[in-house]
């Protein structure tokens, strides 16, 4: 949460008294580092229709005009597990804010002892733990996407310098060596600028791709303790 981030957070209230409405806006403005939009919906079935993508935090009562917040707490969370949810309610037993965390709120308050300093920093660290949720999964999906886009890749190498590309290499060294012919770079370099030339492939992939043959055949062509002759 930082003074730059200048996005705009979508806030859903859920609570049937219109006098709690404006107290939740007016601590919501104390948060002073984050803008926040905020919707309304007095009841379970009007929240679950509110609750589009662009709701990034749900501020919820525990009774409402139709349905109950542990209720409309879970269906939120099967919905979207995500989005942080702050309980503020009247109803303080703490029996009703265990099964309220429990189910997946972040904090609760107490409406008679709401204090508004405690409530904006709760509000910075809810979002800020959603942020952090967030940032993970899109690097557990990167990474997804990574693995799966290089994997096709990894195959195509292991097929194209696994044990027939190593065999291949070393009958052409007991080959050279037959002949009585030196195995060095610039023959390497050589039978390779023969072999693409004849080949559908052009001059600059061709001369990207010299480097990583030479360096491959260099380390395959010879076998561990032995020199290029």
């Amino acid at each position: 949460m930082t003074a730059t981030d200048s996005r705009v957070i979508g806030v859903l209230h859920v609570e049937d008294d219109p006098m709690q409405h404006a107290i939740v806006k007016q601590l919501l403005d104390r948060v002073g580092d984050r803008e926040f939009d905020v919707s309304v919906a007095t009841g379970e079935e009007e929240a679950l229709a509110a609750f589009g993508p662009d709701i990034e935090l749900v501020v919820l009562d525990y009774h409402l005009t139709n349905g109950n917040g542990l209720s409309c707490l879970r269906r939120l969370k099967a919905v979207r597990d995500a989005v942080p949810v702050l309980v503020v309610s009247g109803v303080a037993s703490p029996q009703v804010a265990a099964e309220l965390l429990d189910a997946g709120a972040d904090d609760f308050y107490g409406k008679e002892w709401l204090d508004p300093d405690s409530f904006a920093e709760g509000v910075r660290q809810a979002l800020a733990r959603s942020d952090a949720r967030r940032w993970s999964a899109s690097l557990d999906q990167s990474a997804a996407e990574f693995r799966q886009a290089l994997g096709p890749v990894v195959q195509a190498f292991l097929a194209a310098f696994g044990p027939t590309a190593v065999a291949g290499l070393n009958a052409a060294e007991k080959a050279a060596r037959a002949a009585g012919l030196g195995i060095s770079p610039a023959a390497l370099e050589r039978a390779f600028s023969d072999v693409a030339a004849g080949e559908s492939i052009s001059t600059d992939e061709a001369s990207r791709l010299r480097p990583l043959f030479l360096e491959l055949a260099a380390r395959l062509f010879v076998a561990p303790g032995k020199k290029p002759g």
